[in-house]
């Protein structure tokens, strides 16, 4: 983790983790709030889409943030289109924002 968390930051941005029947959402915490907010939207897109997934790769190309779902591209775009409206969502007021001296992504 130290590598991908200190030495190459832009290498990764979040991944699913299966847990049993549950999934887990590891994000990369180097990167600024607003990325961090869209890469959780984006996996959590892969969990709403019931996506499945044989093989995820670190590494892919610059357009791919650095990790491939090697099984289907077109699970990809679906949860990148989805993730950017889960995005939208918090930003046109539907969600609740933070207070005022609350931090907002712990």
């Amino acid at each position: 983790m130290h590598f991908f968390g200190e030495v190459r930051p832009e290498a990764w941005s979040a991944a699913l983790v299966p847990d049993g029947t549950g999934m887990y959402i590891v994000e990369n915490t180097a990167h600024q709030p607003e990325r961090r907010r869209s890469n959780i939207a984006h996996e959590m897109a892969h969990v709403v889409l019931e996506h499945t997934f044989g093989h995820v790769l670190i590494g892919g190309d610059a357009t791919s943030g650095g990790c491939v779902n090697a099984g289907d591209r077109r699970q990809e775009e679906e949860a990148a289109e989805l993730g950017a409206e889960l995005g939208a969502v918090r930003q046109s007021g539907w969600l609740p924002t933070p207070r005022s001296g609350v931090e907002a992504d712990r």
